[in-house]
């Protein structure tokens, strides 16, 4: 019985698992719609910047609401996305693209 009070989840657990899961939900719906070879720079670089506003977003929310650990992963989360965002400014294809 002791094994299964240590994996009950409490209220306070399900109302993170809900937070974790709405903010990881554009990130699924981004990575399903970028799938295969027939999308353009110009979608990726659309849904990188509606990334970057949900990450700004969530970044201003986490300190009014979340917690520490939370906060810090979302700190985490935006500082590899950011590290790949900026790679987009050393292509050739994105100079190409914005010239076009």
């Amino acid at each position: 019985m002791d094994t299964l009070n240590k994996d009950f989840l409490n209220p306070a657990d399900w109302s993170l698992l809900c937070t974790i899961k709405n903010f990881l939900r554009p990130f699924h719906s981004v990575t399903m719609k970028l799938q295969g070879y027939s999308l353009s720079l110009s979608e990726v670089l659309f849904t990188m910047d509606v990334l970057i506003k949900h990450i700004e977003i969530q970044q201003a929310l986490a300190g009014i609401r979340l917690n520490q650990d939370l906060k810090h992963h979302i700190k985490q989360a935006w500082e590899k996305f950011n590290e790949y965002y900026t790679k987009t400014d050393s292509s050739p294809l994105y100079a190409i693209a914005l010239i076009l």
